[in-house]
């Protein structure tokens, strides 16, 4: 079974969360869903208003973690197509 345990660098794991979700042409409303994250919750974080540690739950790491492991998958695989 995979690790969920936090990460050790909230800030990094949601810029890569944001940067996979980007080079997968997901759009912003998708990402907001996988993580759970509300409509406003979401923006402030995305706007950088505030730090991703004050906006997050032990749910929302842990799907955070897991959408993680499946996007990069799911990149090196389209990355291996081209």
């Amino acid at each position: 079974m995979a690790n969920l345990d936090p990460p050790v660098d909230l800030a990094a794991a949601i810029r890569d969360f944001l940067r996979l979700g980007e080079r997968l042409s997901m759009p912003d409303t998708e990402l907001q869903a996988i993580i759970g994250m509300n409509a406003a919750t979401w923006e402030e974080l995305r706007a950088g208003q505030r730090h991703p540690g004050e906006l997050t739950s032990p749910s929302h790491i842990r799907r955070l973690q897991y959408a993680l492991q499946l996007m990069r998958r799911s990149s090196a695989s389209v990355a291996m197509r081209l």
